[in-house]
């Protein structure tokens, strides 16, 4: 394998075993090791590639987002994974000949925000949207919520470019409308999984974007009674986009996980609209008369573009919502994607939900696209119970025999994979043609192997690990995961590396895994991944299951301290707290003050900075709150946030001394975040209380530009967000976002402790931030977090476009108090 560094250079190719076991898992429940992993940028490393796999007769599977639902990324012994993620250049897009050109490594979501400019989509859209590659769809035919009006991924597919099994390179289709010239090699691509060519360029039609929409949703206490509706509907002759259809056990878990209002509902259908307004209006009143007749326990319908965005996210959080239906249950796909006459719909969810019946502390959630009939179901169990496990694997195939009395088919989007190669009937003729055609696009059998068509020569192994005692609460989390890969996208570290090792999700793998490591070497390598992450949080606020990565990390940081494979950046950070009572080691001066009412706990450095602490001081004053300040001594979240509990637990001890049950107002947002979370100790942070008493406090005026970044413990821990802003408005200030900002924020790169262990990639992430303060055009960028400061203050002073003012809000709003 070491052959191919020729073809790549470091940075692109990967054997060390963090990288090769975060490729393990896609979206599927299969577990799977590559031997090596490359990231091609061009078509002659793709084709390099395939001529070496030819020679060495290796294999090789391709991989996009790595959210297949079946296995078809998942790796077989001894492959070559392929990830096209860094060929994901838009190419071209010709709004007056309606076509674009992209790279397989392009998001589904990045690709429509750029159409969108010239008034142009990609109108497919599958749940993962805000992480899918468009390569990933064409190997599917992936469509989603909007396939009943605007079909499937292949009916937009007018050409590609592919390389064979045998290396060659094939350009077949073009950028025209209509193609009557050949076999139409280019759709015929999509949907085979990457076991005919890798593709390296795709050429897609574009439709305009829809200039009006609207989206119906109504509830009712039966199921049947959204069954019937739906074949109504199709009934009626109205096309709307689709149908979206929620049982019960869809509508709890959405509930617990996002706190959606499900109304005590046992089934749910929403159902977008779009087009000019007046036929949307006729529509609309018929699909009303249509619900009604079924006496909906609820009925609503709205143009409201936010209204709109909000459901098709709901409905899109759907699949990892699923694993918080029930504490220790995880959402299994086992007989996910079926596709059956929209007229049995009513008789095939009674079927299922009758059979489920009788599983034992197990339960099915039916959901889909049901205007087309393409609907899925999810396995809610624990996982790690074998017994339970063959049960729901029984229920599924007795499922696949139902689709097939029922004129139905295997898959409507997700393709086939591992999970449904043995329902395929191999001695259909139409099978042993597509073998045949399969034969001449890859001779060798390199691509993508025993997977699809192909006789099963192994066994794929199972990500979750069977056991029989109790799992730990760290293992259920973990198991809770069903790798959406959502966290992908907000995570500060990922989106610099593009290292899936780094990734929340790729870290919740190297975990699971570093317990099966052989060698100590491997073991601390598994460890030192886990410190190349902020802890921000940003990826647990995306998760629709609230999977709380940063915990869980913690965790990991904590138990491989404790077996000795443990960041010698973070022994540097304790003895620094232990020394002077700082993470910085700093001396701070003793203050004694005469004791009063409120204790005020600055955290590290705002100590030494006198025109912050002299300003919030005034404006404590002045609204009657008469404060104390004590020697500062660190809060103790670097022992948490680096696992290191029991140095934790002795710094806690001394500063519940110091606080001594008193009232505390703090500066620092992380200190209050820890004081709230890890002492019995109610903390309210500065600025809490200056918005509260905002309409006492009179502020000269300054038309100033302002950008403010949010801190991410202040956010989305805190949850204050909009205070800061309205206390900088009351100063004259004219407030401009930056492109991420409230609980979407992107970190400073400066927390977790990145900053000691990882400075460079630290650094990065600063430079991105600033990078997008720049891009507002503002004067000051203000902010309230002292490692955030730092950051984005070197990070400014070191972009030759920037000339911003770092702030921070007390410094800033001192000199405007009256």
């Amino acid at each position: 394998m070491e052959r191919l560094e020729e073809i790549f250079p470091k940075d692109r190719i990967f054997f060390d075993i963090r990288e090769i076991t975060a490729y393990c898992n896609d979206a599927s429940v299969y577990f799977g090791k590559p031997s090596v992993i490359v990231k091609p940028v061009n078509d002659t490393e793709v084709s390099n590639t395939l001529l070496f796999s030819i020679a060495n007769r290796i294999p090789i599977v391709a991989r996009g987002a790595g959210t297949s639902l079946c296995g078809q990324c998942t790796a077989i012994p001894d492959c070559i994974m392929v990830d096209f993620s860094l060929m994901n250049n838009i190419i071209k897009i010709s709004p007056e000949n309606r076509y674009a050109i992209v790279q397989p490594g392009v998001i589904y979501e990045d690709l429509n925000t750029k159409l969108l400019e010239y008034g142009f989509s990609f109108p497919p859209c599958p749940g993962s949207s805000s992480v899918a590659t468009i390569g990933g769809m064409v190997a599917v035919n992936a469509s989603g919520i909007n396939s009943f009006k605007y079909g499937a991924t292949r009916d937009y597919v007018l050409g590609m470019t592919f390389f064979t099994g045998t290396a060659e390179k094939i350009e077949t289709g073009g950028a025209v409308l209509k193609d009557a010239s050949s076999y139409q090699l280019s759709r015929f691509l999509v949907g085979s999984e990457g076991s005919l060519g890798l593709i390296t360029s795709i050429t897609l039609k574009i439709v305009p974007a829809s200039k009006s929409r609207g989206l119906l949703r109504c509830m009712f206490s039966e199921l049947d009674d959204a069954g019937v509706t739906i074949a109504e509907i199709i009934a009626s002759g109205i096309t709307p986009v689709g149908i979206e259809l929620l049982d019960k056990v869809c509508l709890d878990a959405l509930k617990n996980s996002i706190n959606f209002n499900t109304q005590n509902a046992t089934a749910m259908l929403f159902i977008p609209l779009d087009g000019c307004r007046e036929s949307m209006k006729n529509d609309i009143e018929i699909l009303k008369s249509i619900i009604e007749k079924r006496n909906p326990i609820d009925l609503e319908y709205t143009t409201e573009e936010k209204e709109i965005d909000y459901l098709y996210s709901v409905r899109k959080s759907l699949i990892p919502s699923l694993s918080r239906y029930k504490r220790g249950y995880s959402a299994v796909m086992l007989a996910d994607d079926l596709s059956i006459p929209p007229a049995v719909i009513p008789e095939f969810i009674s079927k299922i939900h009758a059979a489920s019946n009788d599983l034992h502390d197990m339960r099915i959630a039916i959901y889909g696209h049901a205007a087309d009939g393409n609907l899925h179901t999810r396995f809610l169990f624990n996982p790690s119970n074998e017994n339970s496990w063959k049960e729901c694997s029984n229920l599924a195939r007795k499922i696949y025999v139902w689709i097939r009395e029922m004129n139905g088919l295997i898959s409507g989007e997700h393709g086939v994979g591992y999970s449904k190669q043995e329902f395929i009937d191999k001695n259909n003729t139409a099978v042993k043609l597509m073998r045949d055609i399969k034969k001449t696009f890859d001779p060798y059998n390199i691509l993508n192997p025993n997977k699809f068509l192909d006789e099963r020569k192994f066994e794929p192994s199972i990500r979750y690990l069977f056991r029989d005692d109790e799992r730990e609460e760290t293992e259920i989390e973990s198991d809770s995961c069903v790798m959406c890969g959502f966290c992908k996208e907000v995570c500060p570290a990922y989106k610099l590396t593009l290292l899936e090792s780094i990734s929340p999700r790729g870290q919740i793998i190297c975990q699971r895994y570093q317990k099966m490591a052989e060698s100590d070497k491997e073991k601390q390598d598994y460890a030192s991944r886990f410190y190349d992450c902020t802890l921000c949080f940003a990826c647990s606020e995306k998760c629709p299951s609230k999977i709380n990565a940063p915990l869980l990390i913690q965790k990991a940081r904590e138990e491989n301290r404790k077996k000795g494979y443990k960041s010698e950046a973070s022994d540097i950070i304790f003895n620094n707290i232990k020394m002077t009572g700082n993470l910085y080691a700093e001396e701070l001066q003793v203050i004694e003050e005469k004791q009063k009412e409120f204790l005020l706990y600055l955290g590290c450095r705002y100590i030494l900075r006198k025109k912050e602490l002299n300003a919030g001081k005034k404006i404590l004053k002045y609204l009657g709150m008469e404060t104390f300040l004590t020697r500062e001594i660190c809060c103790g979240y670097p022992f948490i946030a680096l696992g290191n509990m029991e140095d934790f637990f002795k710094q806690k001890e001394k500063l519940l001394k110091i606080i001594d049950n008193r009232s505390v107002i703090t500066f620092c947002p992380t200190c209050t975040m820890t004081l709230n979370n890890y002492y019995d100790v109610k903390a309210s942070h500065i600025i809490s209380i200056i918005y509260r008493n905002l309409d006492k406090l009179n502020f000269t005026q300054k038309t100033s530009r302002i950008t403010w970044h949010d801190p991410c413990h202040l956010s989305r821990s805190l949850k204050i967000i909009e205070e800061p802003r309205m206390i900088l408005e009351k100063t004259g200030a004219v407030m401009i976002e930056m492109k991420h900002n409230g609980l979407d924020t992107m970190c400073c790169g400066g927390g977790g402790g990145l900053m000691a262990s990882n400075e460079k990639l630290s650094v990065k992430i600063s430079e991105a931030r600033i990078e997008e303060a720049i891009e507002t055009e503002a004067e000051y960028l203000v902010t309230f977090c002292s490692t955030c400061e730092h950051m984005l203050r070197q990070a400014s002073q070191n972009n030759e476009k920037s000339s911003l003012k770092i702030r921070n809000l007390l410094d800033y709003i001192g000199g405007f108090i009256q």
